[in-house]
């Protein structure tokens, strides 16, 4: 399940759902800084580069190391976006996540436990973009849940941000909800905590649910 919510007529935020084969998806979710038509442009160009890159094979590292390689050939000026790549086998029950300077993911076990998975690295956009790769298990009855830094970072009236704990106090509260209802309460939260605050920045929600 996917929830986009743009701060403006023109976002900066993508994600895509590629099915690999019968057992195997790749999930990417990715925010290009700033808005308006030319960040919404960019963020297409980014997409319609991952699909092409993703049929030619590449995965993981590779895949965001090329992907920074044409957002900096593509952008005149220079423009940083962060992305996270999910690589899902059904099949082992095993996650690779891969980042560019993007918020950690946030995992549930089949006991209910939620942690954080996350690798440091820079943002798209900069010859200093080294992106990091980490896999764990994603057996039946997990759930992953990726987001961008919309989410977190949003203020309410008094100033305050939504914050990493918060959000893994949502994830946990709604862990009996299937994958849209549970997408629609983060951003019923959301919306609560922000009360009249207008949204600043994107936000993009993915869940992906490991059935048994």
């Amino acid at each position: 399940a996917a929830a986009y919510r743009p701060a403006a007529e023109v976002g900066g935020d993508g994600f895509d759902v590629l099915p690999l084969s019968e057992e195997r998806l790749l999930v990417t979710v990715s925010d290009v800084a700033g808005h308006g038509l030319a960040t919404g442009l960019l963020m297409g160009s980014l997409k319609a580069a991952l699909s092409t890159l993703v049929a030619e094979g590449h995965r993981g590292v590779g895949l965001l190391v090329r992907a920074n390689r044409m957002l900096m050939d593509q952008s005149r000026e220079r423009t940083m976006a962060t992305m996270v790549a999910a690589d899902i086998d059904r099949r082992s029950g095993t996650l690779d996540l891969t980042y560019a300077g993007h918020p950690p993911a946030l995992m549930r076990s089949p006991d209910g436990r939620i942690t954080e998975v996350g690798a440091g690295s820079v943002p798209l956009g900069t010859r200093l973009c080294a992106p990091a790769s980490l896999r764990r298990l994603f057996p039946p009855g997990s759930r992953l849940m990726l987001y961008t830094d919309g989410l977190v970072e949003a203020t309410n009236d008094a100033g305050a941000t939504f914050g990493f704990d918060r959000l893994r106090e949502v994830l946990a509260d709604c862990s009996d909800q299937d994958a849209p209802s549970a997408a629609s309460s983060v951003l019923g939260a959301l919306d609560a905590f922000k009360g009249r605050q207008h949204t600043e920045d994107d936000v993009t929600i993915v869940i992906v649910d490991h059935h048994p």
